[in-house]
């Protein structure tokens, strides 16, 4: 997922782990604390991670954010990460499969009327490929929705947490650096996330 990752030490580190580690018993999380910090050089600017005890940060960012900025865009992650994504699950789990299963009865509709025999296995094989993929690119608008939407959704859970105004502070603040340092605003591989402007945006907008 990443060419370099480098992980990282010094007392900013040590308070943005108190700090996840104290949003971790906030909510509740019955999960092992962060206990590293890394940096990423192929994460969006805003885009923080918190996954598997690690929380990975922007490159880019490291060492132009205090820890008290870096900590609302780690509460929306450990939010998101967390807790939306396993409270959604379980919701989102027909509009997955009806779909992938419809594409598995058309696959063999297709095979049936065009190879009765089944004795062309290429044939089979490009139909298979054909259909599943037309059906997963169906599904990245839905898809694209869910993971935007579930990611504002963690921007104001932790804006209730951290504060509205921390929250748009920090955002504003990567924000102007990223227009200072002349940063692409997307990476590719993470068109799931909302824009920077999309985030400030939706909060302002929250009352």
């Amino acid at each position: 997922m990443f060419s370099e990752k480098t992980e990282l030490s010094g007392a900013d580190v040590d308070t943005i782990l108190e700090d996840a580690g104290s949003l971790f018993k906030q909510l509740v999380i019955q999960k092992p604390e962060p206990d590293a910090v890394s940096a990423a050089d192929r994460l969006p600017a805003d885009f923080v991670m918190v996954l598997y005890g690690e929380i990975i940060l922007p490159a880019q960012m490291v060492g132009k954010l205090t820890p008290e900025e870096w900590r609302p865009l780690v509460a929306s992650s450990i939010i998101f990460q967390y807790t939306i994504i396993r409270r959604r699950n379980w919701g989102m789990l027909p509009l997955v499969v009806l779909p992938l299963a419809g594409a598995v009865a058309l696959v063999f509709v297709l095979v049936r009327a065009l190879d009765p025999t089944r004795s062309n296995g290429l044939l089979e094989v490009a139909l298979t490929g054909s259909v599943l993929t037309a059906t997963g690119l169906l599904m990245m608008p839905f898809l694209n929705r869910w993971s935007q939407g579930g990611r504002l959704r963690a921007d104001r859970e932790a804006a209730r947490i951290v504060g509205k105004d921390s929250m748009l502070r920090s955002l504003t603040r990567v924000r102007d650096l990223a227009q200072e340092l002349n940063l692409q605003r997307r990476v590719r591989g993470y068109g799931f996330a909302p824009s920077l402007d999309q985030r400030i945006a939706k909060l302002q907008r929250e009352t």
